[in-house]
């Protein structure tokens, strides 16, 4: 017997076992609807409480994954680090806004000395003016003074993950 009368063989018994096994749970719905219905219904109810058990509390949270961040007790006159959790560019800036939620643009012109004291770099030393809560969150954003450097005295809007 060659290999592929051999496969054809093993396709045919599983359709006809498939078929069987099809064949008997439709006549049980046809003879006994009760048993079948109450089976089908228990077999959802198993699947319903696996779902329900899947998952754990071990996991690690998304904020504290890679960059290895933690929410820190932030308090107004107190000083800070910009850093970054999203960059490992030792080069990456920290954008300062003027108000807090702007989206800021990083496509400025290069140059632009209108506002070069809105991309400072990390690692700058800053005072935290004030907060502001957003998106149901408390001091999701932090009003800060720049201490050292060009632009120092300057003040703006950074989100509070990028004060360590």
């Amino acid at each position: 017997m060659s290999d592929s009368e051999k496969v054809s063989e093993s396709i045919d018994e599983a359709k006809k076992s498939v078929s069987g096994g099809l064949a008997s749970v439709m006549a049980l719905k046809n003879s006994n609807p009760k048993v079948f219905f109450g089976g089908a219904a228990a077999l959802l109810v198993v699947f319903v409480i696996i779902l329900s058990l899947g998952g754990g509390d071990d996991a690690t949270p998304i904020a504290n994954g890679a960059g290895g961040t933690q929410a820190k007790n932030l308090a107004v006159g107190q000083q800070y680090t910009l850093k970054s959790p999203n960059s490992y560019d030792a080069n990456a800036v920290v954008q300062l806004v003027p108000v807090p939620g702007t989206i800021a643009a990083y496509d400025e012109a290069e140059g632009d000395t209108k506002n070069s004291c809105n991309k400072i770099a990390q690692g700058t030393h800053v005072s935290v003016m004030s907060f502001q809560d957003a998106y149901g969150k408390k001091n999701t954003f932090a009003q800060v003074k720049i201490e050292e450097g060009p632009c120092k005295d300057k003040d703006g809007w950074v989100s509070s993950v990028d004060l360590q």
